[in-house]
C-alpha cells in the first residue's frame, strides 16, 4: 500500500522567490518535507471533515472543453528540471472542463519543498482563450513526465501523465498510451451506493539523478471517505516499458462498502468472439482483451473480457497474490484495422510487494455502446470489511509493458478465444449450447506415446476436439458449454501432461443475456 504525509513549517513572512535551480518558475517559500511526516499528515487528516479541492471560476473552466484545452500547451522551457542535463523534465496541464480542480505542485530540493505557482505565461494559448480570464492563482490540473532534453536543448515527448481524480497512465515500449491506473477505487458496483472518486490534491517532485534513475513523485489523496499518501519511483527499462514502484498509505474517514487497491481501468467494446454484425466495421476494438492472474498458490489464469448487457462483478479469491493485470495480448494490426493503434496499447501488470493477505481480485465489466467509455475495472479487494479508522499500508510495482508476465519455457498461454454455436454445420444444433475454440501458445508437441489431457471444471462443459491448430504452433481445444438457465456459466480448462500442468487456466464467462 502507499502512504504519504507532509507536515509544513509555519510559513515564513518573506515573498515568494525562484530557486537558483529553477529560475524559470515562480516558487513559494520553502517548507520542510519528510516522507514520515507526509504519511502522518494524511493519517491525521482522516480524523477531520473532508474539504473539497478548490475549483476556481467554474463557469469559465467549464468552457475549456476538449478542443479548447488541447489548444493550450505548456512551454517546454518552463518545465521543472528543464535545466538538468540528465533526468526527466516535468510539464503541467492547464485546468479544463474534465479536470476542473486545482492540484498543487511542489519541487523538493535538499529536503525542503516549494510550491510551483501558476502563471499563464507558462502556456501557449490562443489570444481569445477563456483561460486568459482566469485568476492569477488558478493552479494546475496535472502533470506529464517528459523525455530527456534533445541535443538542441528542447523538451519533447512525454511518457507518463497524471490528471483527473487519482488517474494516471504511462507508455510501454511501443510508445502508446492506453488504459489507466488509479490511486484507489471506492464503491464500484455497489448500487445504490454511488462510486466515489478521491483526488490527488498535491504532488511533490524530486529530480532523477540521470535518465537511467527513477524520478520520485509524492502524492496526497483526499476524498469524502479516505485520505492517503503515495510515493512513486518512476522509471523506464531498456525496452522502453515504464515501471512504477509505489508505496501507499490509505486511511479511512468513513466505512467503505467496496475498497479497491491498485485499481486498473480500461476499455473493452468487442472482440472477434463476441461481436454482433451490426456493431462496427472493425474486427475488434479494445484497450485490453483479458484479465491475467498469478495466484498466491502459483496458478496462472486468463479471463477473456466481456461487454455485458448489465454490470457484472466477478471475484477471484486469493491469499497473498503474486500478480494480476489487464493485458492486451493480440498485437496483430490486421485484427484492428484502426489508426488508433490498439495493437500497441500497454498491458498493465500489478506485482504486489510483501504480503497482501486474504481477499480477491475483482473484475467489474460495465456495458458500453462505443469505445469512448472506460468500462473495465480490475482491483484487489481485502477480505475484511473496510471501516472508518482503518489503515492500509502496502507496496506494489506497476509494469506498463508490451508483453506478458514471464512464463516458464514451454508453458502455454491463451493466444485466442473464439465463440460460435454448438454442434457442427449440416447437423442439428444442440439447444442452449455454444462452442468455444481456444488456442494455447507456445506449447510443445507431445512426445511419442505422450498426450495432453484437458482438465475441466464447470457443469455442462465438454471437450469435442483437441489437437494442433492447422498451420500453427498453437494447441487448439474446442469446448461445448451448455447454459440450461439464464444465469452466467463459468467454464474453466487447462492442459496437463504426465508431469503436470502445461498451460495457464482459461476461465471464461458465458452470459446468456448477451446471446439474445
Amino acid at each position: 500500500m502507499k502512504v504519504c504525509f507532509l507536515k509544513f513549517m509555519l510559513a515564513m513572512s518573506i515573498p515568494a522567490t525562484a530557486s537558483a535551480a529553477h529560475t524559470h518558475l515562480q516558487l513559494g517559500s520553502p517548507r520542510a518535507f519528510a516522507w514520515g511526516e507526509f504519511v502522518e499528515s494524511a493519517r491525521q487528516s482522516a480524523k477531520t471533515d473532508y474539504k473539497p479541492s478548490a475549483q476556481p471560476s467554474p463557469e469559465l473552466v467549464s468552457r475549456l472543453g476538449y478542443d479548447q484545452a488541447n489548444n493550450i500547451r505548456f512551454r517546454g522551457e518552463h518545465s521543472l528540471f528543464a535545466e538538468d542535463n540528465g533526468g526527466f523534465p516535468v510539464s503541467f496541464f492547464h485546468l479544463r472542463s474534465l479536470a476542473p480542480k486545482t492540484v498543487k505542485m511542489h519541487v523538493i530540493d535538499d529536503g525542503r519543498a516549494r510550491e510551483i505557482q501558476y502563471s499563464p505565461s507558462y502556456f501557449e494559448m490562443p489570444a481569445d482563450s477563456v483561460a486568459l480570464k482566469l485568476p492569477k492563482d488558478t493552479g494546475f490540473a496535472g502533470f506529464q513526465i517528459k523525455n530527456p532534453k534533445t541535443k538542441n536543448g528542447k523538451v519533447e515527448g512525454d511518457w507518463a501523465a497524471f490528471m483527473g481524480a487519482s488517474y494516471f497512465r504511462a507508455l510501454n515500449g511501443l510508445r502508446q498510451y492506453g488504459l489507466s491506473a488509479r490511486g484507489i477505487a471506492l464503491n464500484i458496483d455497489t448500487y445504490p451506493q454511488p462510486e466515489e472518486f478521491p483526488d490527488f490534491t498535491e504532488f511533490y517532485f524530486e529530480r532523477a539523478a540521470d535518465d537511467l534513475s527513477p524520478i520520485t513523485v509524492y502524492a496526497r489523496l483526499e476524498g469524502p471517505s479516505v485520505t492517503g499518501a503515495y510515493r512513486f519511483l518512476i522509471s523506464r527499462d531498456v525496452k522502453g516499458d515504464t515501471i512504477m514502484e509505489i508505496t501507499a498509505a490509505v486511511f479511512l474517514r468513513k466505512d467503505v462498502e467496496r475498497l479497491g487497491l491498485a485499481p486498473l481501468t480500461s476499455m473493452y467494446w468487442f472482440s472477434n468472439y463476441d461481436k454482433a454484425l451490426n456493431v462496427d466495421w472493425r474486427p475488434k476494438v479494445h484497450d485490453t482483451d483479458g484479465l491475467a492472474l498469478l495466484t498466491g498458490a502459483g496458478e496462472r489464469i486468463w479471463r477473456p473480457l466481456n461487454n455485458p448487457r448489465r454490470v457484472r462483478t466477478n471475484g477471484f479469491l486469493d491469499r497473498n497474490p503474486k500478480g494480476f493485470g489487464l493485458l492486451q495480448r493480440d498485437r496483430d494490426p490486421s485484427h484492428y484495422l484502426d489508426a488508433a493503434f490498439y495493437e500497441r496499447r500497454p498491458s498493465l501488470w500489478v506485482e504486489p510487494l510483501g504480503s497482501w493477505g486474504e481477499g480477491s481480485v475483482q473484475l467489474t465489466e460495465i456495458p458500453t455502446a462505443d469505445e469512448t467509455n472506460d468500462n473495465i475495472v480490475a482491483m484487489w479487494v481485502p477480505a475484511k470489511p473496510a471501516r472508518a479508522g482503518q489503515e492500509y499500508i502496502y507496496s506494489y510495482r506497476l509494469h506498463w509493458t508490451a508483453g506478458d508476465p514471464e512464463f516458464a519455457e514451454g508453458y502455454g498461454r491463451v493466444a485466442a478465444t473464439y465463440r460460435g454455436p454448438g454442434g457442427n454445420p449440416g447437423l442439428p444444433r444442440p439447444e442452449r449450447t455454444v462452442k468455444y475454440v481456444l488456442d494455447f501458445e507456445p506449447v510443445r508437441a507431445p512426445a511419442p506415446g505422450e498426450s495432453f489431457e484437458p482438465v475441466i471444471s464447470g457443469e455442462n462443459t465438454k471437450v469435442v476436439y483437441m489437437g494442433q491448430a492447422p498451420g500453427s504452433t498453437h494447441w487448439r481445444l474446442d469446448l461445448e458449454v451448455g447454459y440450461p438457465t439464464d444465469e452466467p456459466v463459468n467454464p474453466r480448462v487447462y492442459l496437463k501432461d504426465s508431469r503436470g500442468r502445461v498451460t495457464e487456466t482459461w476461465n471464461g464467462q458465458l452470459d446468456p443475456e448477451a446471446l439474445r
